[in-house]
C-alpha cells in the first residue's frame, strides 16, 4: 500500500476584472481548504503555488478573446493519509456547488507513492536469495548434480509500480537478483 500521496489541484478562473477575479480566487482557495479540512487534512499538508496570470489582450487583439485575464492557481495536498485521499477524491463533485471545478489536467491527479523501500529491502533480498537457491536445487536435481556455494551474486534493481490502473494506491514491488551457484557431481 502506498504511504504518501501528492495531489495537485488546479483551479482556473477567467474574467475581465483582475481585482474581482482575485477576490473570487481567494474565496475558491478558502473553499477548497475547507473541503480538505472537512475531509481530515491539516493546513500543514496544503501548499499553494504562485498564481499564473495571463493577459490575453497582451498577445492578441481584444476581438479574438472572450475574456481578458486567465488565472490558474495550483494547490498541492501532500499527506500520508492514503485512505482519506481516496475518499476525498470521490467527493470533489461537492465543490461544483461552489462554482469550483478542479482542472482535469494530466498532472492534476493524485500520485500514490511508496517511500519505505529501505524498510522492506532486506526481507525482499532474503526471499529472492531463497528463491534463487530453490531454483538452483531444481536445476541440479533435474541434471543429476549437487548445488554448491554461491559463486557470484548481484542485487539488481527494485521496481515499484502501480498494481493496475484502477488502484494506484496498491503497489507491486519487485527486486531482480542474479545468483550463480557452483554445481558438482
Amino acid at each position: 500500500m502506498a504511504d504518501l500521496v501528492v495531489w495537485p489541484m488546479s483551479i482556473r478562473l477567467a474574467g475581465d476584472d483582475l481585482k474581482g477575479m482575485q477576490h473570487t480566487m481567494n474565496g475558491m482557495v478558502e473553499r477548497v481548504k475547507i473541503f480538505l479540512k472537512d475531509n481530515g487534512f491539516e493546513d500543514s499538508e496544503i501548499t499553494l503555488s504562485v498564481p499564473e496570470i495571463r493577459d490575453n489582450f497582451a498577445f492578441s487583439s481584444p476581438q479574438t478573446k472572450s475574456y481578458r485575464f486567465f488565472i490558474r492557481l495550483r494547490m498541492v495536498l501532500r499527506t500520508n493519509k492514503v485512505k482519506q485521499v481516496l475518499l476525498a477524491v470521490n467527493k470533489t463533485v461537492e465543490l461544483v456547488g461552489y462554482g469550483i471545478v478542479l482542472s482535469e489536467e494530466y498532472d492534476a491527479k493524485p500520485t500514490f507513492l511508496f517511500t519505505k523501500l529501505n524498510e522492506i529491502k532486506p526481507e525482499m533480498i532474503k526471499e529472492a536469495t531463497l528463491n534463487a537457491r530453490a531454483a538452483a536445487e531444481q536445476f541440479a536435481m533435474d541434471s543429476g548434480v549437487n548445488v554448491g556455494n554461491i559463486q557470484q551474486a548481484t542485487q539488481g534493481f527494485f521496481t515499484v509500480e502501480d498494481r493496475d490502473l484502477g488502484s494506484p494506491q496498491f503497489k507491486n514491488i519487485r527486486v531482480v537478483t542474479n545468483v550463480n551457484y557452483y554445481l558438482s557431481n
